[in-house]
């Protein structure tokens, strides 16, 4: 075989093998990444969508203020503003929607397939 093959085969072995390791032994390692990426989102969410209406609120006192063809680059930016929110808080609506079916989120404990995910434990019981 190729040595820089067996190389990078034995490199990624050396650093996966703990997570193949401890799959069996802490089956709340991967609700715990999720908790930390979910409470990344959360947090990042409604900074962009602060962002995004400061935009709107921009481009739109911009559009009445200006005349000739710099009014119509600032209604094409407001136009695209909006969309781009109307899109965020869509997806934030749906996806928010699915995991409260599914039982994942906010007041709802991930399910497992040996049962029922305890957010105190942080552990499928």
């Amino acid at each position: 075989m190729n040595k820089k093959l067996i190389q990078f085969a034995s490199i990624n072995a050396a650093l996966f093998a703990p997570f193949f390791a401890f799959a069996q032994a802490q089956p709340s390692h991967l609700y715990s990444i999720i908790d930390v990426v979910s409470g990344v989102v959360n947090r990042l969410i409604p900074i962009v969508l602060a962002v995004i209406f400061l935009m709107i609120v921009w481009n739109g006192y911009k559009m009445i203020n200006e005349q000739g063809e710099e009014k119509s680059d600032y209604k094409q930016s407001l136009i695209r503003s909006i969309v781009i929110f109307f899109v965020i808080v869509s997806l934030w609506g749906i996806i928010f929607f699915i995991g409260r079916t599914l039982g994942i989120g906010h007041g709802g404990g991930l399910k497992c397939v040996t049962g029922v995910y305890n957010p105190v434990t942080k552990a499928c019981e």
